[in-house]
């Protein structure tokens, strides 16, 4: 037989560190740190709590950064659809190091093929 569902539910977990979120952010943006920051709730409000704890309440109501997205100035409300010369983008220049290594590895599988060709030769005589 189940359980009987309860009536009234508890009350949802609030922190003890709301009353103090104004005081809280005002010292974030002076650049205080969590620890300072416990500090001065302990030692001018009365409030007992740790770094760890403010860091979290912190946390848990900040908002991640949002990404901007800007349209690209080709694309407007009077054209249809994009052009070829829209879409194609210009290639990143490759760098020195990059054309090197692919210049090692072009070599060593050159290297290991020559080498297996030798092996398969010298086999088969």
């Amino acid at each position: 037989m189940n359980p009987p569902l309860p009536t009234a539910y508890a009350k949802p977990f609030q922190s003890k560190l709301v009353p103090f979120t104004d005081l809280i952010r005002e010292l974030r943006q002076k650049g205080k740190s969590y620890q300072q920051i416990a500090e001065i709730l302990r030692t001018e409000h009365g409030m007992p709590t740790a770094a760890s704890s403010i860091y979290g309440f912190v946390k848990v109501r900040s908002k991640p950064p949002r990404r901007t997205y800007i349209l690209n100035e080709a694309y407007s409300s009077s054209s249809v659809a994009p052009t070829t010369n829209d879409l194609t983008r210009a290639s990143p220049p490759i760098s020195e190091p990059l054309v090197c290594f692919g210049l090692f590895l072009l070599g060593f599988a050159t290297s290991i093929l020559l080498c297996s060709c030798v092996i398969f030769i010298y086999r088969h005589l």
